[in-house]
């Protein structure tokens, strides 16, 4: 028997998220103050609150504003390929709302149990179909709410809709079980940098402290812009503003560009660089760094990167990268050369005063091959991650035509 199709704008309300400027922010958990979830915050494996911003009460305007438990939090403006992410609120740190980039979904419970909506709206296909309901640009994509309301989900009965949910819970578990320990991986290895280099911000340890472009080959190099009749299938890879999102760049799926010879010795990219991302939607986005793999492929940039080159003889790449992505690091020393409203960016003039400490170089290969080992461990928790992913998929899919 199958079951009926209704419309997303039948079983679901979108509130708007708060618009404030960065120079409303207020103290997180102070007197009358609100949390603000942001893009950050939006993760696919939930919500991520190790990075919290607030507003005054008096921003939020109407009750409805506020998120509640099983409320989700959907991406509605931020690059193409992160239109349409959606979390799923289990419970909240404090009075919260969400920001001006991203929306509130909010189940209508007589008729959806919120779970049984937040896994349909996450299965692959259905975050095509989300997509295809938004506006793409070279910048801010933004959704659709309207097209995406006229969406159609499959709709058993509650009961059906709780034996399903209760299934892909137990699939979710397995795949959260190896997040964590990547996450711990991570952690371990911050937990490392810190017990060897000591606080970058402080110093304890004395270390030489250089400007960002004295401890690299060359100068900074922007980007190139091509105009969209550029763009072909068999043309070289290119990364582009969205690709800056992983800590590596991910090869083999990226937009290709018909460029000159000079063009890709100008713009190339190799394991041996660091890209930094010039513009984002955000300021955590804005100066994050990201690896490139050893590829014998030809790799360039476009104009929103800037390309750096580490001086092996003062400066291990890793080190580096990983001291560009401390969060101290962040705070103190890049966030105040980020500037911008809609899009925050950072020049290439600013971005080469960062400020780098510089340990001996032993002490950095050190740590570099502690980060090697590590990711060796990593890589094979991913592979079993692949092998989840995939099983969840078919689960999930199996589950949504009723064949469970």
């Amino acid at each position: 028997m199958s079951w009926p199709m209704v419309k997303l704008g039948d079983i679901l309300s979108i509130i708007r998220g708060v618009t404030f400027k960065p120079n409303d922010q207020v103290e997180p958990l102070s007197e009358g103050s609100t949390i603000v979830m942001r893009t950050k915050n939006v993760q696919r494996s939930g919500l991520d609150i190790s990075d919290l911003i607030a507003i005054p009460d008096s921003f939020i305007k109407r009750d409805e504003q506020y998120l509640r438990s099983e409320d989700m939090l959907i991406s509605s403006a931020n690059s193409w390929e992160l239109v349409g992410k959606i979390s799923f609120i289990d419970k909240l740190p404090a009075k919260s709302t969400a920001g001006g980039f991203i929306s509130i979904i909010r189940a209508k419970k007589e008729k959806v149990i919120p779970k049984y909506l937040y896994y349909w709206l996450t299965l692959e296909h259905t975050q095509v179909k989300i997509r295809n309901c938004g506006q793409k640009t070279t910048n801010i994509s933004n959704l659709n709410l309207e097209r995406f309301k006229e969406l159609f989900i499959p709709l058993p009965s509650l009961n059906d809709q709780r034996r399903i949910v209760a299934i892909l819970d137990k699939a979710a578990n397995i795949r959260q079980k190896r997040e964590q320990a990547i996450k711990l991986s991570d952690d371990f290895l911050r937990a490392t940098f810190l017990e060897m280099f000591g606080d970058p911000v402080e110093n304890p340890k004395g270390w030489k402290v250089k400007p960002l472009i004295s401890v690299i080959v060359g100068e900074l190099q922007n980007g190139a812009y091509f105009p969209k009749d550029k763009y072909s299938k068999e043309g070289v890879e290119m990364v582009h503003m969205a690709d800056a999102f992983y800590d590596v760049i991910q090869r083999g799926s990226l937009k290709r560009v018909q460029a000159s010879d000079a063009d890709i010795v100008k713009y190339s990219l190799t394991h041996e660089d660091l890209m930094i991302s010039r513009r984002s939607l955000n300021y955590e986005g804005a100066a994050k760094p990201s690896l490139i793999p050893q590829s014998d492929e030809p790799l360039i940039f476009e104009s929103s990167m800037i390309r750096i080159t580490p001086d092996k003889k003062q400066i291990d790449k890793l080190f580096l990268f990983y001291y560009l992505t401390d969060p101290l690091v962040k705070e103190h020393f890049i966030r105040k050369f980020v500037t911008g409203a809609t899009i925050k960016g950072i020049n290439q003039k600013n971005l080469e005063q960062v400020r780098i400490i510089v340990p001996p170089l032993e002490l950095q290969k050190k740590f570099s091959y502690i980060v090697h080992t590590l990711e060796k461990h990593k890589k094979k928790i991913n592979e079993s991650e692949i092998l989840s992913i995939e099983l969840f998929t078919a689960i999930s899919q199996r589950a949504f035509l009723d064949q469970l």
